[in-house]
């Protein structure tokens, strides 16, 4: 199992009712759920490394066979034009620089959305594997149309990690 820090993770086991404690590399789950006596509901906690998740129940102490592989979460860097920007020509590209290349497979879940059509922005998005996605609307942009920029949680970077989810 892997995914980055926040990742939903569900436990499935036996005789966990009592438990005390859940964690990641050693790293403890603040606020876990035993759903049941065989299954828990815990987050991937932030300052969490690769390695077993270990669940510790009056019994005693439970590790996991295999390690959960912890993603590197990336995060976007810089917004061209930037937020709230004034005077931007009306077919002006908007573009996202991210702290790694995006994988050209997930690139396009990059969404664009503008006011005045009141939904998605039709266009061309360039850019898929490498750092800085371009987008450039087609038609263009409405005068004065404001923009929301959505990175989904399903953009994967080239070095396996994962793009943090925003909205711009």
């Amino acid at each position: 199992m892997s995914g980055p820090v926040g990742t939903t993770v569900v436990l499935t086991g036996s005789s966990f009712s009592g438990t005390t404690a859940v964690s990641f590399a050693g790293t403890a789950v603040p606020g876990f759920v035993v759903n049941s006596p065989t299954q828990i509901t815990a987050n991937v906690p932030t300052g969490a490394a690769t390695g077993a998740i270990t669940v510790t129940t009056p019994a005693g102490t439970a590790t996991s066979a295999a390690a959960f592989t912890v993603l590197p979460q990336v995060m976007a860097t810089s917004l061209v034009p930037g937020r709230n920007a004034l005077a931007v020509a009306r077919t002006a590209p908007v573009q996202l620089s991210f702290g790694a290349a995006v994988t050209a497979a997930t690139a396009g879940n990059l969404r664009i959305f503008g006011n005045q059509l009141r939904g998605r922005r039709p266009g061309t998005l360039t850019g898929g594997g490498t750092a800085t996605l371009t987008f450039a609307p087609s038609p263009a942009f409405a005068p004065g149309e404001q923009l929301s920029v959505s990175v989904p949680g399903t953009m994967l970077t080239a070095n396996g990690g994962v793009v943090r989810p925003q909205v711009y």
